[in-house]
């Protein structure tokens, strides 16, 4: 039955379709950082599932090396400013709740 009802709420709130329209939007935001900053490689994802791709060179997409610390340290200070992120080698993993 909470199961069933659960369904019922993704479907009257629009749950999927919300996710889709916040998510094209934070992706198009998002997108903006392989301008602005330099370890950004790509931005991409569906829906509100997204992955920031960091790179060693943005021209080459040169991944970065295992020893590098900046995944963490934006993980960190994503942190800091409220936002839990995953680090997944040198991707960034966002899901923000729709």
């Amino acid at each position: 039955a909470a199961a069933l009802a659960t369904l019922d709420q993704i479907e009257v709130l629009d749950i999927p379709g919300n996710a889709a329209r916040v998510g094209a939007h934070l992706q198009t935001r998002l997108r903006k950082l392989v301008d602005t900053c330099s370890f950004v490689g790509d931005v991409r994802g569906v829906g509100l599932m997204l992955g920031i791709e960091m790179v060693a060179d943005q021209t080459k997409r040169t991944p970065l090396p295992k020893t590098s610390d900046i995944p963490s340290r934006v993980a960190r200070a994503a942190y800091a400013r409220g936002l839990m992120v995953r680090v997944s080698g040198p991707n960034l993993i966002l899901s923000p709740p729709p």
